[in-house]
């Protein structure tokens, strides 16, 4: 295993074990500027989360800091919520994850109103664009 990586062991051990509290470092720019590289985030295990709050969560064998956009109403995995998170750099959403893979959610920042409005506007050009472009 890579440095930096958490197998599904470690990650369950991590949830079960730990208090509900975790403070990690951020190492990659995709929440950037708003929490940028380097900085520590606060994360609750046991805080209810909700769309568009910013959640730690395990995929492919790492942790990742992004948005949680929304969840998905229709399908579910053996009575699990599917999720779908989004970076705040790059485009679209990015990750269908299970609720059992989120770790929690952070505490010490949160995604501005103009920053969510922006997000959701972008993503009705996009969906523009792809109408007209048949």
């Amino acid at each position: 295993m890579k440095a930096g990586e958490i197998s599904a062991g470690e990650f369950q051990k991590l949830r079960e074990e730990s208090g509900p509290v975790f403070k990690f470092r951020i190492v990659t720019g995709s929440m950037s500027p708003l929490i940028p590289v380097g900085a520590s985030v606060v994360v609750d295990g046991k805080a209810e989360i909700k769309p568009h709050d910013i959640i730690v969560f395990w995929h492919d064998e790492k942790l990742i800091c992004h948005v949680l956009w929304h969840e998905n109403k229709i399908i579910q995995q053996n009575g699990q919520k599917i999720y779908v998170t989004r970076p705040l750099r790059g485009a679209g959403r990015d990750f269908s994850i299970l609720e059992s893979h989120v770790l929690g959610k952070v505490l010490n920042y949160q995604l501005p109103r103009w920053r969510l409005w922006l997000m959701r506007w972008s993503d009705l050009r996009y969906l523009r664009r792809r109408r007209f472009s048949r």
